[in-house]
C-alpha cells in the first residue's frame, strides 16, 4: 500500500535541513558583522545578507509548517528519523 504522507514528510525534512543550514550561516555571518567598523560598506552587506537569510528562515519555517498541516494523519516518525533514512 502506497504512503500518500511519504513525499510529504520528506519535503518537511528538507525544509528543516535548509532552515539549519540558514540559521548556522546567519550565526557565522552576524559573528563577523561583531567585528566589523559600524556603518561601513561591508558592515552594510553583511546586513542586508543576514536579513536575506532570515527571510529565508521565516519561508522555511512557514513551509514546514504548512506541509506539516497537509499530512493525512498524526505521524509516528520525527524530521530526524526521515532525514536519517534519507543518509
Amino acid at each position: 500500500m502506497s504512503d500518500p504522507d511519504a513525499p510529504r514528510r520528506e519535503r518537511i525534512a528538507r525544509d528543516s535541513e535548509r532552515l539549519l543550514e540558514a540559521v548556522g550561516e546567519i550565526r557565522g555571518l552576524e559573528e563577523e558583522k561583531r567585528e566589523v567598523e559600524m556603518s561601513t560598506p561591508r558592515f552594510h552587506e553583511l546586513a542586508d545578507r543576514i536579513a536575506e537569510r532570515a527571510r529565508d528562515v521565516f519561508g522555511y519555517a512557514t513551509d514546514e509548517r504548512d506541509k506539516g498541516d497537509e499530512l493525512s494523519q498524526r505521524q509516528d516518525r520525527s524530521i530526524e528519523d526521515v532525514a536519517a533514512n534519507e543518509r
